[in-house]
Order: structure tokens, then sequence, then C-alpha cells
């Protein structure tokens, strides 16, 4: 029988799994060369509470209104799970499931605790260990065109934590949104890096220092969002009603123009709107 590479899910408990990290307990089921070997359960929270309360209601406003996060489908995730063990999130836990890797989806601080007795350590997507909307808000504040997530390892025994890898996304101006858009990179992201570790492709000696975790927004934070957001939201809102009453082409449309290649000026190319913006899944249609 193949090796597979055991990984363990940390997390509060598998009924409180958000969709994004039950999407990432099925990935880790379809493929060949991973085994879910079970749970460690943690008492800690699952997302962390640093952020002051006027975020924390903007961010439920948001939530409810403009982020809600898409159910997942989890077929092989269910039918292995009542086979699953779980058990604590301390030494005595990790004895029972064997794991060679374990994913953290809290945003407490067992990793140290357990991380020494696992092989390749305990990993960690920052978007789940920062406080609330961290990452998301800051790139939207800083105006930064991509969304940075870093996938992080703790070693236990006093050893600073390393990067085992990253990835980026383009940012999206509602900060609830881009959030969620963070959480789904990192399922990616995570399953990419568990199947390079199980081929043999992750040198543990010669990965970097971790980043530095960013900051808990605050009131300044939010209102400089709070601007952006408004501003964001008139554009669109502005760019609807145009596209509605025909006063501008759709968002997908072909531009030409009759020029040597080095000599093309997307500004003075001529335009081709589908009829009324009608969209079709190929615009060469």
């Amino acid at each position: 029988e193949p090796m597979t590479l055991r990984v363990a899910i940390l997390c509060t408990g598998p009924d409180t799994l958000a969709p994004w990290m039950l999407r990432l307990a099925e990935g880790i089921c379809r493929a060949p060369e991973l085994e879910l070997c079970g749970f460690l359960v943690s008492d800690s929270q699952a997302v962390s509470s640093r952020s002051g309360p006027l975020f924390k209601a903007w961010w439920a406003f948001e939530s409810r209104l403009l982020a809600k996060p898409q159910a997942a489908e989890t077929e092989l995730f269910d039918q292995a799970r009542a086979t699953l063990k779980t058990g604590e999130a301390n030494v005595d836990g990790v004895a029972v499931l064997k794991p060679d890797v374990v994913i953290d989806l809290t945003a407490g601080s067992h990793a140290d605790t357990i991380a020494s007795e696992v092989p390749l350590g305990v990993w960690s997507v920052d978007v789940s260990r920062e406080s609330l909307g961290a990452g998301a808000m800051r790139a939207i504040v800083k105006n930064t065109p991509v969304t940075e997530i870093s996938l992080l390892r703790t070693a236990g025994d006093g050893k600073a934590k390393t990067l085992v890898s990253a990835a980026a996304l383009n940012t999206k101006f509602v900060v609830t949104r881009n959030h969620l858009f963070m959480c789904e990179k990192a399922v990616a992201l995570i399953l990419r890096e568990l199947k390079r570790a199980e081929r043999g492709g992750l040198h543990l000696d010669q990965l970097a220092e971790a980043p530095q975790p960013r900051c808990t927004p605050g009131t300044l934070d939010l209102l400089v969002y709070l601007t952006k957001f408004t501003g964001g939201m008139m554009a669109r809102l502005v760019e609807k009603v145009a596209t509605k009453v025909g006063l501008r082409p759709g968002m997908f449309f072909l531009k030409t123009s009759e020029s040597a290649f080095a000599d093309a000026d997307p500004s003075a190319m001529r335009s081709h709107p589908t009829p009324a913006n009608e969209y079709y899944a190929d615009p060469f249609l």
C-alpha cells in the first residue's frame, strides 16, 4: 500500500468548521497522497477577538449583506468523518492520531505545545491566526493591488515560525469579501504545499523566517476604509446605471484598431459592445 501524508486538523471541533475549512477537509480526503487522520480539538476561539467594537459591528453588518460564504460540498469528508479519531490538542492527542503534519485552524496557541511532537510541525495560515480582517483590511487601506496570504510553520521548542509558502489575490474593495477570498485561496495554498511535502519537495532547513503579523484594524483604519467603501459602491452604482441605459459598453467587449502592434493605442481603439450588454462565454463569439 502506497505511503500517504497523515494530516490532522486542529480546530474548535468538527461541527464548528467554516465552509472554507470544510472545503480544505474535503480536499484532503480527495487527494490520494493525503490522509485525514483526525481532529485535535481546542477550546481556543476560532477567530481572534482583538478587534474593536466598531470594527466588529461593521464586519457583522457586511457579512450579513455583502459576503455570505458559499456552502461547502463535502461528500468524501462526510463519509470519512464517522471513522475519524478525535483527540485533545495536547501531546497525548498527537500520540493517538500520529500525524505527519497538523493544520491549525484556530487563533489559539496550542501549536507551540505540540509542534515538536509532529514531524513536519504545525502549519497555519495568517488569515486565521491574525485578528479578524487584519490582512483584508490592510490591503484595502494601503491601496495594495494584491492581498498576500502566508502559510506558516511552527516547529516548537521555542524556535521561530517559518514561512512554508505564500500566495496572493487581487484585492477586493469590500473587506469581508476580500477576507473570504483570502480563506478560499488559503485552501488551495495548503493543499498544494501538503502535496509538495508528500513528494519530498519541502526542505524544512531552507524555509525563511515568517513575516510579522499584521496589525489589528483600528478606528482610523475603519474610517479610511469606509471612505473607500463608499467611493467603490458609488462607482459601481453609476456603472450599473450607465450600463442599463446603454451609455457605456459592458465589462467584457472587444476593441480593435488597424495599426502595427507596437503602435497600438487601446484608448484610441474602436469598441465593439455586445447588443444590450449581453455576454457570452467566449467574447469572440
